[in-house]
């Protein structure tokens, strides 16, 4: 009994001998399929990292570029202000003289109408003065003419 327990003990010790055997071949291949795929995937890693170092790359362009049209914009924003103010100042200026202008014009107009008025008023003076002269004139013919008879008459 003991060669067979024996026997079944060298058994079972082959056998967990082999098991053994083929697990740490199982094991070995586990671990150079773990060991194959890193290496792949430090390649991969290596790969998508110059290529995120191109893209950062062309970012930090881009930044570079937006930074400067920034700029670029930043001093067409001050033109834009100082156009503004002077624009507001010259228009202010201008609106000022086209004030002035407006004043000078109803100036200008009141003193026409009153040109008008006494020119009127001078019309009708003349036209009066005339007419006294003219009577004046008459007079003075029919006096020269009466004197003319008379004188003509006497002799």
């Amino acid at each position: 009994m003991k060669s067979k327990v024996k026997s079944k003990t060298n058994r079972n010790d082959d056998y967990t001998a082999v098991l053994l055997e083929h697990m740490r071949d199982e094991i070995k291949g586990v671990a150079e399929g773990v060991m194959n795929l890193n290496e792949k995937m430090d390649r991969k890693f290596g790969e998508v990292e110059k290529r995120f170092d191109a893209v950062d790359g062309r970012f930090n362009g881009i930044e570079g570029r937006f930074d400067r049209v920034e700029g670029r914009l930043g001093t067409l924003e001050g033109k834009f202000d100082n156009l503004e103010v002077e624009m507001k100042s010259n228009f202010k200026s201008v609106m000022e003289y086209l004030s002035r202008i407006e004043d000078e014009i109803v100036d200008i107009k009141a003193r026409l109408k009153r040109i008008e008025e006494n020119s009127a008023a001078n019309r009708k003076e003349i036209d009066e003065l005339k007419a006294r002269l003219d009577k004046a004139e008459e007079a003075l013919r029919r006096h020269k003419i009466s004197l003319s008879r008379t004188a003509h008459g006497h002799a």
